[in-house]
């Protein structure tokens, strides 16, 4: 009987330290999230001119540092994604550019290593994103991440112009497809 009340007495000490460890993991995860949302709306506003060709030495490239930060974090990648999208429609062309290049590597890095549901997260949040973001990712993403228009998930414009993205048109005066 003794024996019984000790297991008894273990199984309920480890029953009860699971939702302890489901959340803290929850609250980790929305920890790391805050903070990469953080580095990457502050990597935007140092890089008012996304990546310039002829950077001061010393200075970020954007596109560089923002799909790091994706590509370290996959179970937060395609939130940071969308993260991402939303930023570039308050973004001037320069940065649009170069946050499409940051999603495209994010999504060929996920697309090399075999992780085709976050290709495809990645991609569905690029086509819903601003034209000039739209076609500076499609000009880099590999065709097995969905662009170039021979890619298992089809072209990124193709996506784009479903039917399910936003309008992206740069001119307010122009509504409809571009």
């Amino acid at each position: 009987m003794r024996s019984f009340f000790v297991a008894a007495s273990l199984a309920l000490v480890v029953l009860a330290a699971v939702p302890s460890a489901f959340a803290q993991t929850a609250t980790d995860r929305i920890a790391r999230l805050n903070a990469a949302e953080a580095q990457i709306s502050a990597d935007l506003a140092a890089n008012p001119n996304g990546n310039p060709a002829n950077a001061a030495p010393g200075t970020t490239d954007l596109s560089s540092e923002i799909s790091a930060i994706i590509e370290q974090n996959p179970d937060i990648a395609a939130a940071l994604a969308n993260y991402v999208v939303q930023l570039a429609a308050n973004a001037n062309p320069q940065q649009q550019q170069a946050l499409g290049i940051a999603l495209a590597d994010a999504a060929n890095f996920y697309a090399r290593n075999g992780n085709q549901d976050l290709v495809n997260q990645i991609v569905a949040a690029i086509a819903t994103g601003p034209a000039v973001m739209v076609a500076a990712a499609d000009a880099e993403i590999s065709p097995t991440a969905g662009g170039g228009g021979t890619g298992t998930s089809g072209s990124l414009r193709t996506n784009f112009t479903s039917g399910s993205a936003q309008n992206s048109c740069v001119s307010p005066s122009r509504p409809g497809p571009c």
